[in-house]
């Protein structure tokens, strides 16, 4: 496959299993919130949006497959920067949580930041090759 299909593919799952994410999310939200459920349909629900990022990572693991060395590179790079600032930003928050009483921050909110972080080291990497 080219690699301009399979970015276009890529690109395409991912703006299709974000959209469906975010309708998950905020779909679940409001039915949990405004309707009685027996818990294992409130479980059901609220897993869904995971289901939203398996899919997610599998169209990127899918793009991985897909395409050239250098998009596989900066795919990669992206992934490893977006994991770097979790890792630094959940053990540190962690610690303040544990150690400071900081308030307590929902582990909703590691995906959203992994994608943005993940998304920005895709972006320098770009910017990076492009010198080149």
């Amino acid at each position: 496959m080219s690699p301009s299909t399979a970015k276009k593919r890529y690109l395409t799952n991912t703006a299709i299993s974000m959209g469906v994410y975010l309708a998950a999310v905020f779909g679940a939200s409001y039915v949990i919130k405004n309707f009685e459920f027996a818990a294992v349909v409130k479980y059901i629900l609220a897993v869904l949006p995971a289901l939203c990022v398996w899919w997610f990572l599998w169209g990127a693991y899918r793009f991985y497959q897909e395409t050239d060395e250098f998009e596989r590179s900066r795919l990669i790079t992206g992934m490893l920067i977006g994991i770097l600032v979790i890792l630094v930003v959940t053990s540190g928050y962690g610690f303040l949580e544990l150690l400071a009483d900081a308030p307590h921050i929902s582990l909703f909110w590691v995906f959203p930041l992994f994608c943005a972080a993940g998304g920005l080291g895709r972006y320098f990497t770009k910017i990076d090759g492009e010198k080149c």
